[in-house]
């Protein structure tokens, strides 16, 4: 009658629960699950590895036992680990029990009873060993423990049993259920079904008590009015910022929070998106600390010698690793990678993620940018971008990334001085001081830096035009990865929080005439792709976006070129496309074997392909004009006129590529400010060589959003008009930098990298000068 009188009272407490949380707490977004789970990880990995060095005759339920747990639950839902740490784990934990296999038969143990036996068989179960003499061995110890009592007593005070006589019986029916033999079974029976009853009629004390109840009545098969109830009880002390105290007078913590969200859902009583869940999660992501760990004060006596397993919180390091190892595993829980790739894929049209934008035809589906600015107009921020670059700013979220080089004027010993050089076309001079190749990440809202990294230190191997820079490559980012070219001075892989994850060194290419690289790197699922057209070996590198291994490079018969390739689905296949001077070429993104290929592009190919339906376009304009119409369902060499669906010979950009806006084709002459629009469907101008107003020379790329399209020309001036086939100009906007870098746009701002500043452009909500205006 008490147990039933409590159960109700803990229905309604539940209820006013569910009623908080259901007051619109966000769920946490699938990246910040997995950004979480990947810092952890090396972390867990490092302590475990540690304890094993350090204490080579001791299994350690803290130092082992949990991370291990959490470990292979991450491995579960796709993250990546050490594997032959892993195994060097379960062989270490194996042998342990194996050397004391005489004292489990008799009924003694080691040191720790039936936490460490427990533990340690519920390590080799997630592990993967499977049943042998040794654990028959330890399974008769937990059969023999305690066999005149109706369950298990913990019989240590120490993380992470903290003394649960329920944790001691999880732990020893666990290893039971998995590990006992045949001959053991009738006993085995026998304890169970008496800690059955032992479980349903014993009132928990704490959240470690609760969860570890719940957790052995589901192994038990305890009725599922009986494990309502219980989970009840766990989730009627969840605290109001969403997390778990351990006891009732303690601060919530990682410990008993990420322990009370595992067992609930393994329970099958929480789903991962219910909202008590997320508010657990909310409150893991909010306490995790800057190098992944969770700190967790202890409350357990010392009785053990100390020692450093590489674990962060020097004495609170055990119950912080496990405290960790538990965090890590909840949120492992609920990251979905599919569920993921489905987040990011919504958020591109939000973002501005790559060279010419979320669908890499200078488009931004849902911005609103304003159409009137100055210096002192619509300015929402103005930062100075110390050293040079002329590439795009990349934004994700409330992220602005740029990168930049910076010369440091420190002379290398043996590098000839520009003086001494021997006159080049263009007046190009090679660099004698080392430079400092810079990753910058700015707040979106604050131009403030968030997190700034020196990719690489070096002398440049070549020099490069006075209209270009040694960080003309756009950067690229999934909204879990950043990938970063410096050309010649290598490849760089970083999360979004500024660590490095890989880099990859590459072999130094000579440009034409030393003009210097620029070709924008890809990511598309697993996978970087790096064009490299110069004028010595030219090749196409693609890489494993995870690791940044190569997967495969392909020769090309190509002398130099700056056009960033591009990366399409189409019936089933995945075509990596690229622009170069003697052949547009389709390779299998797979294989990098070659679908199709077409001559007839003119030289110095810089602009980049263009998607329409089931067409490519793409363009040159230096010493020539060409644009054709690929169909992607090509096969072989098509460069045949009638195998094309339609070329065009006249006005086509030197640098700047084409704008794709409601199926017309936006480009400009050479670099010169005359529009032309073709129908990309059939190739037919709509709009004839029009001189664009207050334009001279173009460098930049055209952009579009909400019906408008904008145009900067290199003395900082921007065109805003109309999008459609008659040309009707909206505004024209100067600003007193030169601008050869292209815009970007996300949501109502607008970006453009000056020769000396980043300017985000962003109207005022009463600003009749600001965007859409409806």
């Amino acid at each position: 009658m008490v147990r039933l009188f409590h159960g109700i009272c803990l229905t309604f407490l539940v209820s006013g629960v569910f009623q908080q949380v259901l007051a619109g707490e966000p769920v946490p977004s699938q990246s910040d699950l997995r950004r979480a789970v990947t810092l952890a990880v090396p972390l867990l990995e490092k302590g475990a590895a540690g304890s094993m060095a350090e204490r080579s005759q001791c299994f350690t339920c803290h130092n082992q036992g949990v991370p291990i747990l959490a470990l292979t639950t991450a491995r579960q839902h796709g993250f990546t680990i050490d594997e032959p740490q892993l195994h060097d784990q379960r062989q270490f934990i194996a042998d342990f029990l194996s050397r004391n296999r005489e004292n489990f038969m008799a009924g003694k143990g080691t040191g720790g009873e039936v936490a460490t036996a427990g533990y340690a068989l519920w390590t080799l179960e997630a592990a993967g060993w499977q049943p042998d003499e040794t654990t028959a061995a330890v399974a008769e110890y937990l059969l023999q423990f305690d066999n005149d009592k109706d369950h298990w007593r913990m019989t240590s005070d120490r993380p992470p049993s903290e003394t649960s006589h329920f944790t001691a019986s999880y732990l020893a029916i666990r290893g039971l259920q998995k590990f006992a033999t045949p001959e053991q079974s009738e006993r085995v029976a026998g304890r169970i079904e008496q800690a059955r009853r032992w479980l349903r009629e014993t009132v928990p004390a704490d959240t470690e008590d609760r969860a570890f109840r719940l957790w052995a009545l589901k192994l038990v098969g305890e009725t599922d009015a009986s494990l309502r109830n219980a989970a009840q009880e766990l989730l009627a002390t969840q605290r109001d910022d969403g997390g778990w105290s351990q006891t009732a007078d303690l601060l919530s913590d990682a410990y008993a929070t990420g322990s009370a969200l595992v067992a609930l859902h393994r329970a099958g009583q929480l789903q991962v998106t219910d909202p008590a869940y997320s508010r657990g999660l909310k409150f893991l992501l909010q306490t995790q600390l800057a190098d992944g760990s969770w700190f967790v004060h202890s409350r357990s006596k010392p009785f053990q010698k100390y020692f450093e397993s590489g674990f962060p919180h020097g004495a609170d390091q055990f119950i912080s690793i496990t405290a960790s190892a538990w965090a890590t595993a909840a949120l492992a829980l609920a990251y979905a990678p599919e569920k993921e790739q489905s987040e990011l894929a919504a958020s591109r049209g939000q973002n501005w993620p790559q060279w010419r934008g979320p669908q890499a035809d200078g488009v931004a589906p849902q911005g609103d940018p304003p159409v009137r600015w100055d210096e002192k107009t619509n300015v929402k921020w103005k930062v100075e971008i110390l050293g040079h670059g002329v590439s795009t700013p990349i934004i994700w979220g409330n992220q602005v990334f740029v990168i930049t080089a910076i010369d440091t004027g420190k002379v290398v010993e043996g590098a000839p001085r520009p003086e001494e050089q021997p006159d080049r076309p263009f007046g190009i001079k090679f660099p004698n001081t080392l430079h400092q190749f810079v990753v910058l990440c700015l707040d979106r809202n604050t131009g403030k830096v968030i997190w700034q990294r020196t990719a690489t230190e070096g002398l440049p191997n070549e020099g490069h035009h006075g209209d270009s820079s040694f960080a003309s490559a756009s950067p690229v980012t999934d909204g879990r990865r950043l990938c970063v070219s410096f050309g010649s001075r290598g490849l760089f892989c970083y999360d979004l929080a500024g660590e490095l994850l890989w880099q990859q060194t590459l072999d130094p290419v000579q440009t034409r005439l030393s003009f210097g690289e620029g070709c924008s790197p890809v990511l598309h699922g697993d996978y970087v792709v790096l064009n490299r057209d110069n004028e010595g070996h030219s090749q196409i590198l693609v890489f494993n976006a995870r690791t940044g291994e190569l997967k495969w490079k392909a020769d090309r018969d190509e002398v130099s070129a700056w056009a960033t390739p591009l990366v399409v689905e189409h019936k089933g296949h995945t075509q990596l496309i690229t622009n170069a001077s003697k052949r547009v070429r389709s390779y299998d993104l797979a294989t990098g074997n070659i679908i199709w290929e077409c001559g007839g592009q003119v030289s110095n190919v810089i602009p980049s392909p263009v998607l329409f339906g089931d067409l490519v376009c793409c363009m040159s304009g230096y010493k020539g004009s060409i644009a054709l119409g690929i169909p992607l369902d090509a096969q072989g060499d098509i460069t045949d006129a009638n195998r094309l669906a339609w070329r065009h010979d006249r006005d086509t950009p030197y640098v700047p590529s084409p704008l794709l806006y409601d199926g017309i084709l936006y480009f400009t002459k050479s670099n010169a400010a005359v529009l032309t629009g073709l129908n990309a469907k059939t190739g037919q101008p709509v709009l004839e060589a029009t001189r664009l107003p207050d334009l001279t020379n173009i460098y930049a790329s055209p952009v579009a959003a909400a019906g408008r399209v904008y145009i900067v020309g290199r003395e900082g001036t921007t065109l805003v008009f109309k999008a459609g086939p008659k040309f009707e100009p909206l505004a024209t906007n100067r600003l007193e930098d030169p601008v050869d870098a292209s815009p970007a746009i996300a949501g109502k701002q607008l970006f453009l990298r000056g020769r000396k500043f980043l300017y985000c452009l962003e109207s005022h909500a009463d600003d009749p000068a600001g965007g859409s205006q409806k």
